[in-house]
């Protein structure tokens, strides 16, 4: 009866063992999962998108005015610093992008005393901005603001001979917001609105006292790719199973 009592015991663990082994294997949940990050820190990134906007123009001696559109591709890359204090984010960041934006104007204004044509280009575009942002878990919502350059060049032609030639850079400021997603610790995404205005530009006719002027001001829309430099930082919440 005892050897029976034992067989019985030593069947059933086999048995139950084997039963065990037939299941699907199930991995442990993990301890933790990210809730949201921290914006701490340096970062760098790339971004392109277009820009639309208008140049306004000004020729006293001719008692003329108009302005045209200048619409193009802008492309370049940012870098900056973010603090983050509770859902607050404080940063500063210089961007420099490549434009490629031109507009014409062909006027039946007579001018000395034929009529005139006026084309204008930018090269590149620069600014240098400070950031106040709101974190809510991976998104940061901003507003950005600062200091802007513009490389600009002008020509301006009468009856197919040029007159008047500018190439220099002018000052002025951008105001914009955007909204960015941490895709992880180190990689975020970014969409972003920024206007600019540059103050009125005045230039001399070639070999003459008299003066021409013009100022651009432009929309534009952008989406970039930043990486965060350093140690990565993760608030995080305990898993819930």
């Amino acid at each position: 009866m005892r050897k029976f009592t034992l067989f019985l015991l030593a069947f059933s663990a086999l048995t139950g063992a084997a039963a065990a082994a037939d299941l699907p294997a199930q991995k442990a949940p993990p301890a933790f999962a990210p809730e949201s990050v921290n914006w701490t820190g340096p970062y760098g990134g790339a971004q392109a998108g277009g820009a639309f906007g208008s140049t306004d123009f000004n020729l006293p001696s001719a008692a003329y005015s108009s302005s045209w559109r200048n619409d193009g591709f802008i492309g370049g890359a940012h870098f900056g610093y973010n603090y983050q204090v509770n859902s607050l984010v404080f940063g500063v960041q210089g961007s420099f992008d490549f434009l490629s934006v031109e507009g014409n104007l062909s006027s039946s204004v007579p001018y000395a005393p034929k009529a005139f044509t006026v084309r204008s280009y930018h090269d590149w575009l620069a600014s240098a901005d400070g950031r106040l942002g709101y974190a809510v878990k991976n998104y940061l919502v901003y507003a950005i603001g600062g200091y802007a350059f513009l490389a600009n060049n002008t020509a301006l032609n009468v009856a197919g001979t040029q007159v008047a030639g500018v190439s220099n850079a002018i000052n002025g400021y951008d105001v914009g917001a955007g909204v960015e997603y941490a895709i992880n610790n180190k990689w975020s995404a970014r969409l972003e609105y920024r206007y600019y205005n540059f103050a009125s530009n005045t230039n001399n006719l070639l070999n003459s006292p008299k003066v021409f002027s013009e100022s651009y001001s432009t929309s534009v829309v952008r989406a970039g790719i930043t990486y965060k430099f350093g140690a990565a930082e993760t608030t995080v919440a305990a898993a819930k199973y």
